[in-house]
């Protein structure tokens, strides 16, 4: 190069030549190898990067992310629609347990027409206060029928009818309207006499379409549609005229099962309605998403990457041109400065191909340095394990407030309907529960204690659902005295209550199996419940976090090779197998 003949010649003159000419072509040779690393690492992937940009946003981005959102609303539906059905449940409840009613119903003294409108002026008066439930039903027979508010509403059909259950409310999968033009979802349920657990009347409760709706408004924005349907019939939309109608769409429906498809400017797309309450029919979330509202984020965004990538490739060649003279410049400095930051050395030298002496002490200086990391990596090591103690103190801190709330909520109940020994049975369990909990801060408790914990956890749930299920126990009595962590038993009972028996009403079993194998101690938890297939342990899921946080927690105490195992069959039921070391130094 033309550059280093003249920088050679200003510095020396001919007799010199020879002795100065080495030095600069070892120079133009770094200097041109740095050249082309740095046009290979920037350039080249710059405009490698420019060309597939668009491609991988449409196929990864959107195929991926759009779909974890849509997924995503789906989800935050799904839970407003649960919590509106909840609060519709519980309404039903406290109308069940009003003894006030009861006396009306069944006063031999008074008519039907007076009962009516005795009733009538007690709902008026004292059950006006809900903004959810738009008006009430007393069903004696086809012929008898006690209305809160008068108001002429098409007839439930007898299927829908036929159907109640004391156990649970049910939901119809039609749509009624009032002589008002009024949509209205209808709940209902069988009252019987808590005497003798004869049936009295069936309960109707007529919710506004439009309350629910609510859920679905804030995403039916941008040319975009969202409904719920019910065996193909619209039950929740933003656009009246379409309820009760069945869903039409621009392609053959059959192979659109919990997928998303695309057709002409509209992407397509459905979800099941999980709701906890039983329900005749199929729910589903529905939606119709314009095209266009998808890619303009999309379209904006590769535009601007574009332009910003140009803006890199012009950078990077500025930089290809700079950065070697100024590295080969500079690399003597940066080797002072790192030789400088190391005091002390030790460190076994590496053997390598490298030839050039500036390159090569700047290596001999990171692997003296090197010995410092290498201090530095045991202390953060000990700083680790002091950080998993903490960790683990604060896993075993955790409790579960909605079983509280439950259970609070379960007292007050009982509280109308029932005589006060059911009242004393749950509070002295629910003393029980939580005095093991706490436990005075300890984490480690026996066998035995773990036991009695979760037993005052079972008969708290057997007072809430007397026919759900019920608990047994095969534990021999030399391991009621070892010592385990606290809490792991009543959150695997816990999620088959709520998960495993969620579609039951009675008939469920748990089966707690306790064992010695080769100095460990393993506790089975098996159940006949539906079964899942998800595995809360490999998804780290919020569905089923309290078997992941037992888990972590005997993991963090007895180490690697200890833990849960997850095994779950959907219609067989679910087992959980606990593993803990017998003699550990806990």
């Amino acid at each position: 190069m033309r550059f280093f003949e003249v920088f050679e010649k200003s510095r020396s003159g001919a007799s010199g030549a020879e002795r100065k000419r080495q030095p600069e072509k070892s120079y133009e040779r770094i200097y041109i190898k740095l050249l082309r690393v740095i046009t290979l690492c920037t350039i080249i992937p710059c405009i490698i990067i420019c060309l597939f940009t668009n491609a991988y946003v449409r196929d990864v981005v959107v195929n991926k992310h759009m779909l974890s959102y849509l997924d995503s609303i789906y989800e935050n539906i799904q839970e407003s629609i649960n919590g509106y059905i909840n609060q519709i449940s519980a309404y039903s409840i406290y109308i069940f347990s009003d003894k006030k009613i009861y006396s009306l119903y069944t006063d031999r003294d008074l008519s039907f027409e007076q009962k009516k409108h005795a009733i009538q002026d007690y709902l008026n008066t004292y059950w006006n206060n809900n903004e959810l439930v738009a008006n009430i039903d007393i069903l004696a027979d086809e012929d008898r029928v006690i209305r809160k508010k008068e108001e002429i509403i098409e007839p439930v059909s007898r299927d829908f009818t036929s159907k109640l259950s004391r156990n649970n409310i049910l939901i119809s999968d039609n749509i009624v309207r009032s002589e008002t033009g009024e949509e209205y979802l209808v709940f209902g349920r069988e009252v019987f006499n808590l005497d003798n657990s004869k049936k009295m009347f069936d309960l109707l409760l007529y919710v506004p379409e439009s309350k629910l709706s609510d859920a679905l408004a804030e995403f039916n924005k941008d040319n975009n549609l969202i409904f719920v349907t019910s065996n193909d019939k619209v039950m929740i939309h933003t656009d009246k005229s379409k309820l009760g109608h069945y869903v039409l769409q621009p392609f053959e429906r059959l192979n659109l099962n919990n997928a998303y498809q695309t057709a002409g400017d509209y992407f397509y797309g459905n979800k099941n309605l999980k709701i906890r309450i039983a329900t005749e029919g199929l729910w589903k979330i529905e939606s119709r998403i314009d095209n266009g509202w998808m890619y303009e984020a999309l379209n904006r965004f590769n535009k601007e990457i574009t332009v910003l990538l140009i803006v890199s490739i012009l950078f990077s060649l500025m930089l290809s041109l700079i950065i070697p003279n100024s590295m080969l410049k500079s690399i003597t400095t940066l080797k002072k400065r790192m030789s400088g930051f190391v005091t002390n050395g030790g460190l076994k030298k590496q053997s390598t191909e490298i030839t050039l002496p500036e390159i090569k002490e700047l290596e001999d200086s990171f692997n003296k340095m090197s010995v410092q990391i290498n201090d530095l990596i045991e202390k953060n090591n000990k700083e680790k394990e002091i950080q998993r103690r903490t960790e683990l103190k604060a896993l075993q801190a955790q409790i579960n407030p909605h079983f509280i709330y439950n259970a609070l909520d379960a007292i007050a109940w009982y509280a109308k309907i029932e005589k006060q020994s059911y009242i004393a049975e749950m509070i002295y369990q629910l003393a029980t529960f939580f005095r093991i909990s706490l436990h005075r801060g300890d984490s480690i408790i026996t066998l035995r204690e773990e036991i009695a914990h979760l037993e005052s956890y079972a008969a708290i749930e057997k007072l809430r659902y007397p026919d759900l299920f019920d608990i047994s126990y095969k534990i021999q009595e030399n391991l009621m005295d070892i010592k385990v962590l606290k809490i792991i038993l009543q959150p695997v009972v816990e999620n088959s209550i709520k998960h495993g028996f969620e579609d039951m009403s009675e008939g469920g079993e748990i089966n707690i199996t306790a064992y010695q194998n080769s100095g460990d101690l393993i506790i089975e938890i098996e159940d006949n419940g539906k079964g899942t297939d998800v595995n809360p342990l490999a998804t780290g899921s919020k569905k089923g976090y309290g078997i992941y946080n037992i888990d972590e927690r005997i993991k963090l105490t007895y180490g690697e090779g200890y833990g849960v195992q997850f095994k779950s069959v959907i219609g067989k039921g679910t087992t959980v197998k606990l593993k803990m070391k017998v003699d550990a130094d806990i």
